[in-house]
C-alpha cells in the first residue's frame, strides 16, 4: 500500500504536465474524461489506498486544467462573459461564506468514520458539492460550445454509462468487493453500486448517462448508434439491480422526457422500453433476487425517517429563516437535536437514525443558509431548466439533441433533489451541469439560439 502511495506521489506531476496538454490540444475529450474518470476511477482509487479519496485525483487534476483554461480564456476576453447563472452561482457562494463566517465551523461528531469538523471540512464541502457544478458550467460553456465538441462529449456520456453499468451488474451478482473500498461502497444485500459511493447516486448518473446513449444512437451511425444500444440497455438493466426507488422513477422520468420532446420518435421510444423491459423480465428470476427487490420495495423504515428528519429539519429552518442554522457539511447531524420532531404520527425520534442529513437537497439548502441562500440556487435551476425545455424543440437537431440530454438529467436530478440530499452526489452533480453549460454554449454559438 505504501509503495502505491508513493508510485502515486511521483507520477502526480507528470501526469498534471499531460493533463495540462491534453487540455490546450483537446478541451472537448478533456470533459468527457473529466466526467469519465470521477465515477470510474475514484473509488477504485480509495480501494486501492485502503481508505479516503487523495485530495488530487485524476479527474479532479483533469477539471482544475479545465476550469483554468477557461479562466485564462475568459481573462483575455477570448470567450463569452459571465452569464446569469454563473453570476447567482458566485452569489451563491458569498451567501454560504457569509453564512458559515456567522455559525462557525462544524464541530468535531464522535462516531463518524473519517475527519469531522473544522473550516477546512465545510471548505471542501462547499467546493465539492456546489463549486465544481458551478466549474463544470463554466468550463463547458466555454470549450465544448461547437457541434463537434458537444458530440465528443455525449458520446463519453454514453460510454461512462456503459462501463459503469457493466461494473454494477457485475458487482450485484458476483458480490465482488474489487471495484472499491467499503467505505466508498454500500453493497447492502447486494444492490448494485459499481465504483460509486451509493446506489442512489449510481442510479442517478445511470438515468442521465441512459438518456445520452440512447441519443447517441439517435445522432450517430454504425458502430455509435450499436454502442448507444447496447449502452441503454445495461443502463436499464443496472438502474434494476441498484434497488432504489429514486432511480426507478427516475428512469420513467427520463423515459417521458424523451417521449414528451421527440415526438417523431415516440412509437420507437415505446417499442424500444417494451423490449427492454421484457429483456430485464426474461433475465430476473436468473440474476435478481426478487424477494429482495419487492423487500425493499415495500420497506417503511426509510420513509419514517424521512418524515422525522424533514419535520426536524423544517423546525430548524422556521427558527433561522434567512441564513439558516448555519453552512457546513456536518451542521445538520451536529444541530438537529436541537429540533427535533414529531408529525403525522411518525416519533422524532426516527430522526435520530440514519444519515446526518435532511433527505431533501431544498430542505438542506434552507437549513444551511436559509431563504437567502435558497433563491440563487432556484434561479440557477429554473434558467437552466427553461433553457433545456426550449432547445428540446428547437429546429437546429443537435441544440435539440441536446436540450433532450440536459432536459432529462434535470428532470431526474430535481426528482431526486427531493428525496435525497443531492448535492452531496458530486459527480452527478457535476454531470448535469456540464451538459447545461454544453447547451448554453451551443444556444450561443447558433444565430437566433436554434429556436423555432
Amino acid at each position: 500500500m505504501g509503495a502505491f502511495v508513493a508510485w502515486w506521489a511521483a507520477l502526480l506531476l507528470p501526469f498534471a504536465v499531460a493533463t495540462g496538454t491534453f487540455v490546450l490540444l483537446r478541451p472537448a475529450h478533456a470533459i468527457g474524461l473529466w466526467l469519465f474518470s470521477g465515477p470510474l476511477l475514484a473509488g477504485i482509487i480509495a480501494g486501492l489506498l485502503g481508505g479516503g479519496v487523495p485530495a488530487l485525483t485524476p479527474d479532479r487534476v483533469v477539471g482544475a486544467s479545465l476550469v483554468a483554461f477557461a479562466t485564462v480564456l475568459l481573462l483575455a476576453r477570448r470567450t463569452v462573459g459571465l452569464d446569469r447563472i454563473e453570476w447567482v452561482w458566485i452569489l451563491f457562494g458569498f451567501i454560504s461564506l457569509l453564512s458559515l463566517m456567522r455559525a462557525g465551523a462544524s464541530p468535531s461528531l464522535p462516531g463518524v468514520t473519517g475527519p469531522t469538523g473544522g473550516v477546512k471540512s465545510d471548505i471542501v464541502f462547499l467546493i465539492l458539492a456546489y463549486g465544481l457544478p458551478a466549474c463544470g458550467y463554466f468550463a463547458a460553456r466555454r470549450l465544448a460550445a461547437d457541434g463537434d465538441s458537444a458530440r465528443t462529449v455525449l458520446r463519453w456520456l454514453a460510454c461512462t454509462g456503459a462501463l459503469l453499468a457493466l461494473a454494477g451488474i457485475v458487482q450485484s451478482i458476483t458480490g465482488t468487493s474489487a471495484f472499491a473500498s467499503e467505505r466508498y461502497a454500500a453493497t447492502t444485500d447486494q444492490r448494485a453500486v459499481g465504483t460509486m459511493s451509493s446506489p442512489a447516486e449510481f442510479g442517478l448518473i445511470l438515468c442521465a448517462t441512459t438518456v445520452a446513449a440512447l441519443m447517441t444512437a439517435v445522432d450517430g451511425r454504425g458502430a455509435w448508434r450499436l454502442l448507444g444500444v447496447g449502452a441503454a440497455a445495461l443502463g436499464l438493466i443496472a438502474i434494476v439491480l441498484s434497488r432504489t426507488r429514486a432511480a426507478w422513477l427516475g428512469a420513467l422520468i427520463a423515459v417521458g422526457v424523451v417521449y414528451w420532446a421527440l415526438p417523431r420518435m415516440r412509437a420507437a421510444v415505446i417499442g424500444g422500453f417494451m423490449a427492454m423491459a421484457l429483456l430485464i423480465a426474461a433475465i430476473a428470476p436468473f440474476v435478481i433476487d426478487l424477494d429482495q427487490l419487492a423487500k425493499r420495495a415495500t420497506e417503511k423504515e426509510p420513509i419514517y425517517n424521512r418524515i422525522a428528519l424533514g419535520v426536524t429539519a423544517i423546525n430548524g429552518i422556521a427558527s433561522n429563516p434567512v441564513l439558516g442554522v448555519g453552512f457546513g457539511r456536518w451542521s445538520f447531524m451536529a444541530h438537529k437535536k436541537e429540533y427535533i420532531a414529531s408529525a403525522f404520527g411518525v416519533p422524532g425520534y426516527w430522526a435520530l437514525y440514519g444519515v446526518g442529513v435532511p433527505h431533501s437537497e431544498p430542505l438542506h439548502i434552507l437549513w444551511l443558509v436559509g431563504f437567502v441562500g435558497l433563491v440563487p440556487w432556484l434561479l440557477a435551476w429554473i434558467w437552466a431548466m427553461r433553457s433545456a425545455r426550449t432547445a428540446a424543440r428547437s429546429h437546429s437537431p443537435f441544440v435539440r439533441t441536446w436540450g433532450v440530454v440536459a432536459l432529462a438529467q434535470g428532470a431526474v436530478f430535481l426528482f431526486t433533489a427531493l428525496t435525497l440530499d443531492s448535492g452531496l452526489l458530486y459527480f452527478a452533480s457535476l454531470q448535469v451541469w456540464v451538459c447545461f453549460g454544453v447547451l448554453a454554449g451551443l444556444i450561443e454559438q447558433i444565430p437566433g439560439g436554434g429556436h423555432a
